[in-house]
């Protein structure tokens, strides 16, 4: 095996750009984040909607070289105040005719987006034959029949409550933005979490806190709400599984509760990881219960004797035909099936999640005993993810949340264990060897006869970049665990921080893989030693928090602003610099990846 070569020319080479003449009227903050400000006074668009201070320029005066961006601050909301304004309208005197028709009330244009997100998304036992339905219903009703129902059928109630739009957000903005790999059209998060919100109240509760704290990023007048929100969804949850035995039908929407708890932890206003740990707890918790019940079901067939091979269920059809499988794996199963193939695609994203925020969260938590052993982890669980569920243009395609990265990020996991563990003997063996693999390990490729579809082809090879830059940004934390005295001016650590930025830059700023970005980001970033790297670290964890309205990047921005030595608004004081930051617990708790 070979590493992986280089796959960018020198950084340094710069391309030719037409001259654009900029504003330089515009508040600091947009000119640092070298984007356009709408230079409204005494506070832009931008800086109201991130909660940030808007610094405008006195006179003429130049952008500081070393100007940091303000860090949120939830009390600005009170600032921000929306115009409003009521025009007189001297209407007529209805007659009794308009009077009649007053009742069925025309639906204004800007309430139709949220009339069409309303639309109930079927559960899992209620997936049933289109036309088979179709047909039964036309059997049961004449026409005479139709017409009297349309008759009797009251007004649509085409605004949503309060709840029901954070829920429509939650399906269709929170959700929607958790997906970062280019995946079979059956494991994306729309596909596995959304059907399960509509499950009871319990999972609803969270669906709104999720979608009111996605909310409030571009409204922080919802700040305040959506932490409350997400506290009594935590309150109900937990209520819920200490009053009753966890049951089997309940293992996969809690599992989808938990999950969502974890990832709303990181968008929600005043969370920290510790909520963020304990979901995951509680996750492992129903994994293990699962992989218990299925030895012993499988310890049962090896008794009772060999059976008859698989009927299809899982049929391989050609890469071409991705969407139309889509519809034809629900087509011809009676209920129990499909709940039971929906059932493996929930299940292979719920795992994923787990694993990716599991990997994270070691470095920075400051309960590593609590949580399970990450060896032991990654051997329980590996077999069962590397399997494929469905025929894809590549097997990766079956990973819809580390995608080509899954060996990248047991890597980094593990990585993260041995820098927060005691160090013996035993771990240091296992950070050489460790080491080793980073130097030997081969990326996945990507066949040639994609890359006559651009898209896809562009697709995954984001996919391929992100594996790459975790394993060298975890080559670097393996090199820390050696020798904790190592810097970030070895040569060694800056060719390794070269080659990660050179990978950014085949990654679009649209590109959903920024998802899983922030633990290599950080990592880089911690060894980063000029202005022009810290730059683009800096814009990468922008394009994040853009993505999933992602508060804890906030965290890392300012605990990576204390190791450049440029100090930090909040409470945070350290005089460690750098990788040095990695070798205290206290300032990495603070952080939130």
């Amino acid at each position: 095996m070979t590493s992986a070569p280089d796959k960018t020319p020198d950084l340094k080479a710069k391309t030719k750009r037409t001259a654009v003449k900029r504003s330089r009227n515009g508040c600091f903050n947009c000119r640092k984040r070298k984007k356009k400000c709408d230079e409204v006074r005494p506070s832009c668009s931008t800086c109201t909607a991130r909660c940030i201070e808007c610094i405008w320029p006195q006179g003429k005066e130049k952008l500081p070289k070393e100007y940091k961006i303000p860090p949120a601050n939830p009390k600005l909301r009170k600032e921000r105040k929306v115009p409003f304004e009521v025009i007189p309208y001297n209407a007529p005197k209805p007659s009794k005719h308009t009077e009649r028709e007053s009742q069925w009330s025309e639906t204004p244009l800007s309430d139709l987006p949220l009339l069409l997100s309303t639309v109930k998304s079927p559960s899992p036992e209620e997936y049933e034959s289109l036309d088979t339905e179709t047909c039964m219903v036309v059997s049961r009703n004449g026409p005479d029949q139709i017409i009297n129902n349309v008759i009797q059928t009251p007004p649509l109630t085409l605004r949503p409550s309060q709840r029901q739009l954070f829920i429509d957000v939650c399906v269709n903005g929170f959700i929607k933005s958790l997906g970062p790999q280019y995946t079979h059209p059956l494991l994306t998060t729309s596909a596995t979490f959304t059907p399960l919100i509509s499950r009871n109240k319990v999972i609803e509760n969270v669906a709104e806190a999720c979608g009111c704290a996605f909310l409030s990023w571009s409204n922080p007048d919802l700040t305040e709400l959506s932490f409350k929100k997400y506290r009594t969804a935590v309150t109900v949850l937990m209520k819920y599984v200490d009053s009753k035995p966890i049951v089997k039908e309940d293992e996969i929407w809690l599992g989808a509760a938990f999950q969502m708890l974890c990832l709303g932890a990181k968008i929600t206003w005043n969370c920290d990881n510790k909520i963020c740990v304990t979901n995951l707890k509680n996750s492992y918790k129903l994994i293990k219960a699962k992989l218990q019940r299925r030895q012993r079901k499988l310890q049962q067939e090896r008794l009772q004797g060999p059976k008859l091979p698989n009927d299809g269920m899982f049929q391989d059809i050609t890469s071409d035909s991705l969407k139309l499988e889509v519809r034809n794996t629900l087509i011809g199963y009676e209920t129990a099936r499909k709940s039971a193939l929906f059932e493996k695609q929930f299940e292979r994203m719920f795992v994923e999640s787990f694993i990716y925020n599991f990997s994270v969260t070691i470095l920075t938590t400051d309960d590593i005993m609590g949580l399970p052993n990450v060896f032991e982890v990654f051997d329980t669980l590996k077999s069962y993810v590397k399997t494929p569920l469905f025929s894809c243009d590549v097997v990766w395609m079956n990973n819809p949340v580390l995608g080509a990265a899954f060996d990248a990020f047991e890597l980094a996991a593990k990585a993260s264990y041995l820098l927060r563990t005691e160090r013996t003997p035993w771990s240091v063996a296992c950070a050489m060897r460790l080491l080793e693999v980073t130097k030997v390990h081969k990326l996945p490729v990507i066949p040639p006869e994609i890359r006559c579809d651009e898209q896809k082809f562009a697709n995954l090879n984001d996919s391929v970049n992100i594996a790459d830059i975790v394993i060298r940004t975890a080559k670097i934390v393996l090199r820390k665990v050696l020798d904790p005295a190592l810097s970030e001016y070895d040569p060694e650590v800056q060719k390794d921080v070269d080659h990660v930025l050179s990978c950014l830059l085949h990654i679009p700023a649209h590109s959903p893989i920024w998802v899983i970005s922030t633990w290599p980001m950080f990592i880089t970033g911690l060894s980063t030693i000029d202005l022009n790297q810290r730059e683009c670290i800096m814009n990468v964890l922008f394009n994040a928090a853009e993505l999933i309205h992602g508060r804890c990047i906030s965290s890392i921005i300012d605990l990576l602003h204390l190791s450049w030595g440029l100090g930090t608004r909040t409470s945070l004081n350290s005089p460690l610099t750098g990788l040095d930051v990695l070798l205290d617990p206290q300032l990495l708790s603070t952080v939130f990846l």
